[in-house]
């Protein structure tokens, strides 16, 4: 805005002693903002900070050498999105090009990269750049980071005010904790860095674990292999394929050119059908609901499912759970329980007790033997980043959660001003296409650096009175769901507490998010006195 000699000011610290008094704009506050990660969290963020602030510098860094994270790294055979495709798309960004209802991880990570294309975000992006540990200084309000180029090998040292944790739930891989692993002479593999160069034609191969990536995996890899021991410490249910207007059922539907071009040349008939999606979801989450009729009928449907897909009682007595539908993650496949029955394969469910040299002994004195070996075994799930995060009075995350992962709304942290997690503890992981969660708690991040903008805000930290309610609540709401139930889970602790799902539905998180309850945090000023900056002057133009 110009300046003004009106005789009145607004928007101003200060004005001249003399009239005419000169009408100065009111800065907004310049703030740095940093991201760690540039997989579907960094893109977002890279996306929408520059459009929706004003005054603000972004930095993504990325350990890898591009975008994309979990899209990137994982490439184990058969990996796919458990949500499909047109439900897992950025709402400013419908992919009419889906090929499948459930896309590949090669698909999904080609969209990603388009849309940071179209949208400009690697320019925020550095890649190949590890950051080891991000120190608060409470003082100044500043954050500092410290990491390395792992191509140069040049040390990294960089400020910023709001720290965004873009690195996810589950992206620290982990070897089964199986004595003698190292001792295998064949080839070893994890699902989560998987050789692609490496061919399993005609081997015989042990896979351990029976999560979603074994789900994935197993079936893909069964046609070529010689033989296929898959060692199962506990049954999952595994519905067939499917989804609520019966467009895929059975079978990964491949969409059509006619309707791929539909989507395109019929935009509001495209986010109509990625809105039903969400709304799907919604109207699905009394199923996850402890004794509630859709919960006990959809157990009994996929019960009758797998006695009518498992034609060996005693092969579906041993895949058939015990506990609640549900209970665990759900990962829709049409092939897995159809590819245990083939003659090359043999189910394991004795427990493990050490590796050889050529294969796994069970604790019943048994000996397979194998080619390869593939470990399953999933992600650490404590929720710690890989980063060392250390928040006031030289407190780190690591510390904080060193017996259990606990936040504010799943996006906060008390003790660690001006840090915000994507995908932090309790949000609703377990219960549909995490791309709309990203989102919401972007635009909630955007409205707290908004609100530090306006108000010259040095730092807002959670209440610790509010985050301990919080998560009592969740806890005590969690009690009535199949997530609490009678399963071994990543959802939970050993302690039995749930660090991973929101105390509701997916749309319920979104809503209750939509605007952040600033009377919430801790809130400390530029100023000695706020009102220095609130009132300023005095008058108003």
């Amino acid at each position: 805005m110009p300046p003004s000699t009106e005789n009145g000011v607004e928007e101003v610290d200060h004005q001249a002693a003399t009239e005419p008094w000169i009408y100065v704009p009111k800065p907004v506050k310049h703030v740095r903002v940093i991201c760690i990660g540039a997989g579907c969290s960094g893109i977002y963020m890279s996306y929408a900070i520059p459009r929706k602030l004003k005054n603000v510098s972004l930095k993504v860094y990325e350990k890898n050498a591009d975008l994309g994270g979990t899209w990137l790294e994982n490439r184990y055979p058969g990996c796919a999105c458990d949500v499909p495709s047109h439900g897992y798309s950025w709402s400013f960004a419908l992919n009419p090009e889906w090929s499948r209802f459930y896309s590949q991880a090669e698909e999904i990570w080609k969209y990603q990269k388009s849309v940071a294309k179209r949208f400009d975000c690697e320019k925020y992006m550095t890649f190949n750049t590890k950051i080891n540990e991000a120190v608060w200084d409470d003082k100044r309000g500043v954050w500092t980071l410290y990491g390395i180029n792992e191509v140069t090998y040049d040390r990294v040292k960089d400020e910023c005010e709001i720290l965004i944790s873009g690195m996810g739930a589950l992206n620290t891989w982990r070897w089964p904790n199986i004595e003698g692993l190292d001792l295998f002479e064949g080839k070893l593999m994890h699902t989560a860095l998987w050789d692609t160069k490496y061919s399993l034609e005609g081997k015989r191969v042990i896979v351990i674990g029976t999560g979603a990536s074994s789900v994935q995996t197993v079936p893909t890899i069964q046609p070529i292999v010689s033989e296929l021991i898959l060692f199962q410490r506990h049954a999952g249910w595994i519905p067939p394929q499917a989804d609520a207007t019966g467009m895929a059922q059975g079978s990964n539907l491949e969409y059509t050119e006619e309707q791929k071009k539909y989507w395109r040349e019929n935009p509001d008939k495209h986010k109509e059908f990625y809105e039903n999606f969400n709304e799907g979801y919604e109207t699905f989450f009394k199923t996850f609901m402890m004794n509630s009729p859709e919960n006990v009928n959809w157990q009994r449907d996929v019960t009758n499912y797998y006695q009518t897909i498992i034609k060996d009682p005693s092969i579906r007595e041993r895949l058939l759970p015990s506990y609640e539908i549900g209970c665990r993650r759900i990962t829709p496949h049409t092939k897995y329980l159809q590819a245990l029955q083939q003659k090359n394969v043999k189910l394991v469910t004795a427990g493990i007790k050490e590796i050889t040299e050529t294969g796994v002994r069970t604790v019943d004195g048994k000996l397979y033997e194998a080619d390869v070996l593939v470990t399953a075994t999933g992600f650490d799930t404590s929720f710690i980043p890989r980063v060392k995060i250390v928040g006031k009075n030289d407190i780190s995350i690591q510390e904080a959660w060193m017996n259990v992962a606990e936040g504010y709304l799943g996006t906060a942290v008390c003790g660690f001003p001006n840090y915000y997690t994507i995908l932090g503890p309790n949000t609703p992981i377990g219960q549909a296409s995490l791309l709309p969660y990203m989102e919401s708690q972007g635009d909630y991040i955007i409205q707290m650096i908004s609100k530090m903008q306006d108000d010259a805000i040095k730092s807002f930290d959670p209440k610790k009175q509010v985050q301990k309610e919080f998560n009592e609540w969740t806890q005590y709401f969690l009690l009535r769901t199949v997530w609490q139930g009678g399963c071994a889970s990543w959802y939970k602790t050993d302690t039995g507490a749930n660090t991973a799902i929101w105390p509701g539905s997916s749309g319920h998180f979104r809503n209750f998010i939509v605007k952040p309850r600033f009377e919430d945090y801790e809130i400390v000023y530029d100023h000695k006195n706020r009102f220095e900056h609130l009132l300023g002057c005095g008058l108003t133009r």
